[in-house]
């Protein structure tokens, strides 16, 4: 996610781990990334980028614990435990996976 704010990143080439020795447990890839012209609106990257870091930090991680951990480190505005909960069953998502895709039931429609 971060890459993309700032490149255009697209997979060049995979690379089997039998090229390597010793043999890893995950095949590699060989990623091209072209900058941005320009830069993305953000006013504190210190800032977002340790969002970012946070949010993708552990698996399976409910989005409710990561606002409020967000909050209390200063990266976001508190919000309150009950505006929160106002949001019910919409907030209880999960965070996809970083190396995985989405499955279909999953994807939104149009998306890549």
């Amino acid at each position: 996610m971060a890459v993309s704010l700032y490149a255009e990143a697209r997979i060049a080439r995979y690379v089997h781990r039998t090229s390597f020795y010793p043999v890893p447990d995950v095949d590699s890839a060989i990623v091209l990334m072209r900058p941005r012209p320009t830069r993305p609106p953000i006013d504190d990257y210190d800032r977002f980028n340790s969002l970012l870091r946070l949010l993708f930090s552990q698996r399976n991680k409910l989005l409710m614990g990561v606002l409020r951990r967000a909050a209390e480190k200063g990266l976001i505005p508190r919000v309150e435990e009950a505006s929160l909960r106002g949001l019910g069953k919409a907030m209880r998502w999960r965070l996809p996976p970083i190396r995985g895709h989405l499955p279909a039931d999953r994807r939104v429609e149009g998306a890549a």
